[in-house]
């Protein structure tokens, strides 16, 4: 794009635009693919006489160039007078050159824009200042006389010259200066001296120029061979610097106009330390680089012309064509110069696919010469050109004969017409035309097609599928062409037919396919369990070993297969690909229902050792089969039988006969003093030397601790919370009924010190133990004594909890009720009952029955605070109750002398005879109560008659009262033992 017609250079303008050095000249001379726009100019003013010596003048154009001059825009031409405030542009791939009078030729680059802001009318001894917007500019500078200058400013920086070699480039980072002869002074935009002078008003004269002069000498100097870039940003320090100069300036331009001019020398040395000061910040010249020495390589073709001109045109084709001059590119199909008279120009003409050819132009002795137009016309180059096959051995032929297999390479002359033509057997031929032209392409594929031939295909049935290879190609027939010479896997296939399958190979004729199809038949082998069993089909026996079976498609066959003793079975085959290669069948015996009932119903069944269920099981098992029963449950004997399973088998009822002594366990060498049950099942025994053992319902010992309470004739454990509390002669101590630590313990105080039996009692977090005096509490945490409630006249009974509260009688028969929370007595119930020892109140609906040293028994209503009776056993005060009663809601029974006395819970009266011969208090199972006798003995009577249901042997005597868990009794015996017997089978054996 040419710059607008009404563009108007500014300096405000310049200031924003940077500048770069020219060192890329060498790419506005590259090449494209399209030969560049020609601006159409005048005809070649081969007669006009130019004067080059005292104004500016186009002396050379190649390409695109347009000058704008007073707001319009025209096609530069040579002859052209340029003035001050035009602008040239050169466009893409095109260039320019200006000489100004005999100071200085100037060569624009392609896509560069040069104002020229003010020219001389004499430039050589005048001022001359250019400005270059964009691009890149070469200046040629011959000595300048007197105050003659030539100046080149960009948007970055201003050059300035006496008489050099120079390139200028600017851009958007900046401006490149590079010097091949002589030397420039660089400064920056900001030291722009005429600038400067503009805004402090100093107008042109000896002062500016003394000031122009210092400046300049005092300014940074690039030399031959160097070169300076110069960046579009100021430092800021140079800003400040260049607001000083330019007050100096103003001072200076205010004394002028008094006329005091006095000390202008002083102030002119003062800025040109400002000067030096701003650009001693600039970056130092430094050595051209490769690239920047060959774009100044166009100066050898430049010069000022000192004789009266020639104007020359000079024509390559193709007009792409490059025109070098001493090696430099100067211009591209066409240029239009001014050439001294009689002088001798040296092109090369250069294009890629032509001959470079070298042409000597001899310019004309007179503008009015002949020979003022030059066309050169360059000779194309052969092209190379491939040609390929496919397939790779196909012949290759031109204008008939063979010129290779597969490729040929060779050249074709420019415009040359040649056709190809590719052979190959079994293949069509193929030809192709090449016709060489400039932009013809260098590679030829020729791809041969097979000769084809029809292919038919039937079958037999009509509805078979036909594959060609892995392809379906149809149903029962199939045409289409195929390469001769290739080879054809062909099969047809239909559900119930075998498959069909030829291999053929295509010829020109005779490809008529026919694939007939033959039934399938499918075979199975029979395996049968067992092996003798017989087969029939439609009532008739198959023979053979092993039995095999041929079956059409689609046919059905029933087979019937049986065996004595076994249940006949009927199999279904039917001929398809899916029938099995072996059929397995396993007739299964003949089975008859097995059915066990067992007594009690929650006995558990096994059968040949495999639990089957409790209570009742049925099933059917194979007749003929031996079938191991057993029936078992704990505390009764074991039911076993073998069943033969008969085809009328009866069911198999399994009456368990009740044991009665379950088992015994040792568990210390001394007698078992007591015994209490724990969790799980579980109990705690204690023995007469103090020790505690933990017990599994099986009678196995679990862990044993010993007590500081050695001997310990009666006392008792009581156990709460998971933890067994057992007291005596010397400590109140607990341990974990886990696993036998010990939890708490504690020395007894002397009056809590106890031979009859006494136990504690645990009522929430706390411990309570009688005393001869008292009641003491303790820790139930710790076991450590807290507390003590009085008990007037004190007792000698086992406390038992009640709510919130514990019930004890005192030695003077009266029952009490304390309070746990404040450790008062709450109530006093008194009775005839007097000096209970021991023992703790049995408690049953909120009724206490207890029991005294004179024989006593009584009962008493706690929630309404009154006796309900009291009766003397027989015999009177020899007959001492010190241990528990035994209670229920139908009877109260007492052990004292050796006697259980029976009594009734609702008034008291004797329930039945006494028992005599008992070793320790009787203990309720349910509705009997059990008994331990002298001689080793046990007894289980009625609860209300007392008439005796069952009795049994013990392996010793009892040392006492048994505990019943889950209908099972455990009797502590004398020698140490644990005894362990079953209620139920206790219950009816005598």
């Amino acid at each position: 794009m040419h710059p607008s017609p009404n563009f108007r250079f500014s300096r405000r303008m310049r200031v924003s635009v940077p500048v770069l050095l020219a060192c890329l000249l060498a790419a506005a001379c590259g090449r494209g693919s399209e030969a560049p726009k020609q601006t159409e100019a005048p005809a070649v003013p081969a007669a006009a006489k130019v004067d080059l010596a005292s104004k500016v003048t186009v002396t050379f154009t190649s390409g695109e160039v347009s000058v704008f001059s007073t707001g319009t825009e025209r096609p530069a031409t040579i002859g052209d007078e340029l003035r001050a405030s035009d602008v040239v542009a050169t466009g893409e791939g095109s260039t320019c050159e200006l000489q100004f009078g005999r100071a200085a030729v100037v060569k624009l680059s392609a896509s560069s824009r040069l104002a020229i802001a003010s020219v001389s009318p004499d430039p050589a001894s005048g001022a001359n200042r250019l400005e270059l917007a964009t691009g890149n500019v070469l200046c040629k500078v011959a000595k300048l006389s007197g105050d003659g200058s030539f100046t080149v400013r960009t948007q970055s920086a201003i050059c300035g010259v006496r008489g050099t070699e120079f390139g200028v480039r600017t851009d958007a980072a900046g401006t490149r200066v590079t010097v091949r002869e002589g030397s420039v002074v660089a400064l920056p935009k900001a030291l722009d001296i005429r600038d400067l002078a503009d805004r402090a008003g100093i107008e042109s004269g000896p002062l500016l120029a003394d000031l122009e002069r210092a400046i300049l000498a005092s300014a940074p100097v690039v030399t031959v061979d160097q070169e300076l870039a110069v960046g579009v940003e100021v430092p800021a320090t140079v800003e400040i610097l260049s607001t000083q100069l330019e007050s100096a300036m103003k001072e200076m331009a205010a004394k002028a106009a008094t006329g005091e001019e006095s000390g202008n020398t002083a102030r002119i040395e003062a800025s040109t330390r400002l000067v030096v000061a701003a650009t001693a910040l600039m970056p130092k010249p430094a050595p051209a680089t490769e690239s920047s020495r060959a774009v100044l390589a166009a100066f050898a073709a430049m010069g000022v012309q000192e004789t009266e001109p020639v104007a020359v045109e000079f024509v390559a084709l193709p007009a792409d064509a490059d025109i070098l001059e001493n090696g430099a590119p100067i211009a591209r199909g066409r240029l239009r110069a001014f050439y001294p008279p009689a002088s001798v120009r040296k092109f090369r003409i250069e294009r890629a696919g032509y001959a470079p050819r070298d042409y000597e132009l001899v310019v004309p002795a007179s503008a009015g010469a002949e020979g003022a137009s030059f066309t050169v016309e360059l000779e194309a180059l052969p092209k190379k050109v491939n040609v390929k096959t496919v397939p790779a051995d196909a012949e290759i032929v031109r204008d008939g004969n063979a010129i290779g297999v597969g490729s040929w390479t060779g050249e074709l002359a420019l415009g040359a017409e040649a056709v190809f033509e590719a052979r190959k057997a079994g293949f069509a031929s193929k030809s192709v035309t090449v016709s060489v032209g400039e932009f013809t392409q260098t590679e030829y594929l020729i791809n041969l097609e097979r000769d084809m031939a029809a292919v038919a295909v039937r079958t037999k049935p009509a509805d078979a599928v036909i594959l060609i290879g892995a392809e379906r190609v149809g149903k029962g027939s199939f045409d289409g062409s195929y390469p001769v010479g290739d080879r054809l896997s062909v099969t047809a296939s239909l559900p119930g037919y075998k498959k069909a399958a030829v291999s053929h190979t295509v010829s020109g004729t005779g490809n008529e396919l026919v694939l007939e199809l033959e039934p399938a038949s499918y075979e199975t082998e029979l395996s049968l369990t067992p092996a003798d069993a017989s087969v029939s089909r439609s009532g008739a026996a198959l023979p053979g070993s092993p039995l095999k079976l041929t079956l059409l498609h689609g046919e059905r066959a029933a087979l019937e297969i049986s065996r004595a003793g076994y249940a006949t079975e009927t199999v279904e085959l039917l001929g398809s690909e899916a029938l099995p290669k072996r059929t397995v069948v396993k007739l299964e015996r003949e089975r008859a229902e097995l059915s066990v009932t067992a007594e009690p119903a929650d006995a558990f069944i096994e059968l040949d050792g495999k639990p089957v269920g409790s209570g009742s099981y049925r099933t059917r098992v194979p007749v003929g089969d031996t079938v191991k029963v057993l029936v078992r449950r704990k505390g009764y004997e074991d039911f076993k039988e073998n069943i033969v399973v008969t085809a009328s088998q009866a069911p198999v009822r399994a009456v368990l006969a009740a044991k009665i002594l379950l088992g015994t366990a040792p568990v210390s060498p001394v007698k078992l003093v007591s015994l209490a049950p724990s969790v799980g099942g579980s109990l705690v025994a204690a023995d007469r030397a103090g020790t505690l053992y933990g017990l599994s319902s099986e009678g196995a010992t679990l862990w044993s601790a010993r007590t500081a309470n050695d001997p310990n004739e009666n006392g008792a454990v009581a156990v709460s919370g998971g933890k067994a509390w057992f007291t005596g002669t010397k400590e109140l101590v607990a341990v974990s009924v886990a696993d036998g630590a010990i939890a708490a313990r504690s020395p007894l105080p002397p009056a809590a010190v106890d031979l009859f039996g006494r136990r504690p009692v645990v009522a929430g977090s706390s411990v309570y133990l009688t005393t001869n005096e008292g009641i003491l509490s303790a820790s139930e945490a710790t076991g450590a004594f807290s507390g003590k409630i009085p008990i007037e006249g004190g007792s000698l009974m086992t406390p038992v909890a009640w709510g919130s509260s514990i019930v004890l009688a005192d030695q003077e028969g009266k029952l009490l009720i304390v309070d746990c929370a404040s450790g008062s007595v709450v109530r006093s119930i008194p009775t005839s009952v007097v000096q209970s020892v021991a023992q703790a109140p049995r408690i049953i609906a909120d009724v206490a029955y207890f029991a005294g040293r004179k024989g006593h028994v009584a009962a008493v209503d706690l929630a309404a605070g009154k006796a309900l009776w009291a009766i003397q056993l027989p015999g009177g005060g020899q007959s001492a109750v010190y241990q528990d009663l035994a209670c229920s809601k139908r009877g109260v029974y007492a052990f004292a002398k050796k006697t259980v006395f029976a009594l009734d819970a609702a008034n008291g009266a004797q329930l039945f005879a006494p028992v005599e011969g008992a070793v320790a208090p009787p203990v309720i199972a349910g509705d009997l109560i059990l008994v331990v006798l002298d001689k080793g003995r046990i007894v289980a009577l009625d609860g209300a008659s007392g008439a005796v249901l069952g009795e049994a042997k013990l392996p010793a005597t009892a040392s006492a009262a048994p505990v019943v868990v889950e209908g099972v009794a455990y009797v502590p015996l004398a020698d140490g033992r644990l005894s362990i017997v079953s209620i139920e089978g206790l219950k009816g054996k005598k």
